[in-house]
């Protein structure tokens, strides 16, 4: 491609830049139980790393058969949405975080869960606290994809906020179906 450009330039013709690609269209669809990493990647990119992706959401994506893969990327993408207005650096009135995730993005959050919170057993510890980059974050927000469905179709996305350091971000921690029945 860069030949012909070229050779279109030294004889003298007018070459048109290739239009600008839309970030947020060319995000790849999840797949079921395959890498999430590309989609993770261009999700991070599109929102300038106002949202990042963790090693354990990679995880959890890759070991599910979530049968709406396309409805979990939406969500992903508009939390991705949300995160780049959230912590664009001006001064914003937001009395509720859920209300204006609801109605600036049509996202259904919930930013507490008593059965989460009330966990202290090891093996539900990595909601409640996780480390990440030398910073201690709580998951226990969450996205709800679909609920009141059948457990293998009710779709989360636990994120935390992090507004601390350089620059806040969320950080999602688990991309899959409900973390317990």
């Amino acid at each position: 491609m860069w030949q012909s450009s070229y050779a279109d330039l030294s004889a003298g013709k007018a070459v048109e830049a290739p239009a600008p690609q839309n970030a947020w269209a060319a995000i790849p669809v999840l797949v079921p139980r395959s890498d999430p990493g590309p989609t993770f990647l261009a999700i991070t990119d599109a929102a300038s790393e106002r949202i990042v992706f963790t090693d354990r959401a990679n995880k959890s994506w890759s070991e599910i058969d979530y049968p709406e893969p396309e409805d979990m990327t939406e969500k992903l993408i508009l939390l991705a949405r949300a995160a780049v207005v959230l912590y664009d650096g001006e001064v914003k009135s937001i009395p509720l975080l859920d209300d204006w995730l609801k109605e600036n993005f049509g996202l259904t959050v919930a930013l507490t869960d008593q059965t989460i919170s009330k966990w202290k057993r090891k093996e539900m510890r990595w909601l409640n606290e996780f480390e990440f980059e030398d910073e201690t974050l709580n998951a226990t927000p969450h996205v709800k994809v679909r609920d009141a469905v059948k457990f293998n179709e009710c779709g989360r996305i636990h994120f935390a906020l992090e507004g601390k350091g350089k620059k806040g971000r969320l950080v999602v921690q688990h991309v899959g179906v409900k973390t317990y029945e």
